[in-house]
């Protein structure tokens, strides 16, 4: 007689991503396991294209179990756009199962910055790179009433505006590019 099919060598229930936003935004994975035969060692591979893969990540496996596990694993480094991941298993033998591509959207913040602030009459808005296509401006009073809004096309790493005409006080100005935003407080005198 044969030896049948054996054992699956783990029971994937879930496997997901997440981007995290915050001071240093990343993407938490998760996957839950609901047994496990013979698992050597979990591996998470990235890709920024889905076809070309690199390890980012290794967690031990938990040998043999009919107990329930959650795996957690944190990408502290996304890429801007879309990252890829993906889930394998490896048995102690060397056999290796993958699992399901997974994406997670990153858009990075643009990073700005007012020079000077507070602001007289000329405000110099300043991007850590320059934007290429359509950049819209649009700037709040502190009471979050749009005052102005007008889209950039072409090239830029610094806009000129003229607020003249503003009061003084506390606005905010945001940039959108793409779908990437980024947010500024500046002071008018």
């Amino acid at each position: 007689g044969g030896t049948g099919g054996g054992a699956l060598p783990i029971v994937l229930i879930s496997w997901d991503g997440w981007l995290v936003e915050g001071v240093e935004p990343h993407v938490h994975l998760e996957w839950e396991v609901a047994s496990q035969v013979n698992n050597d060692y979990y591996t998470i591979e990235h890709s920024l294209d889905g076809y070309e893969w690199s390890s980012i990540g290794k967690l031990p496996g938990a040998g043999n179990t009919n107990t329930l596990m959650t795996y957690t694993f944190t990408d502290r480094q996304p890429t801007d756009g879309w990252n890829y991941y993906r889930l394998s298993q490896t048995d102690y033998d060397g056999t290796t199962e993958k699992f399901d591509i997974i994406s997670v959207l990153y858009n990075k913040p643009i990073t700005l910055s007012i020079n000077p602030n507070p602001v007289q009459d000329n405000l110099y808005l300043h991007l850590e790179e320059t934007l290429k296509g359509v950049t819209h401006v649009t700037i709040f009073n502190s009471k979050g009433q749009k005052l102005y809004t007008k889209g950039f096309i072409g090239e830029y790493n610094i806009i000129h505006l003229d607020v003249k005409k503003y009061r003084r006080g506390y606005y905010l100005l945001e940039v959108d590019h793409n779908h990437r935003q980024g947010k500024l407080k500046f002071i008018k005198e």
